[in-house]
């Protein structure tokens, strides 16, 4: 799954006259394909995200 650059948020796959890229519904703007790399950079942010965000279990 592609994440914005700038947002962090889902990107959607667009196809334009036969021209597909990305594009960002939170910043409204198309977005440049990047590598594997920071794409798993970004994966490993977002769930460090989502996991301090999540109410802790008290136990």
């Amino acid at each position: 799954m592609q994440h914005c650059l700038c947002c962090h948020d889902k990107l959607l796959k667009h196809v334009v006259h036969a021209q597909v890229y990305w594009y960002c519904p939170t910043c409204r703007e198309r977005m440049p394909q990047h590598s594997s790399k920071i794409e798993t950079l970004l994966e490993t942010l977002v769930q460090a995200e989502e996991t301090a965000a999540a109410p802790k279990k008290e136990g």
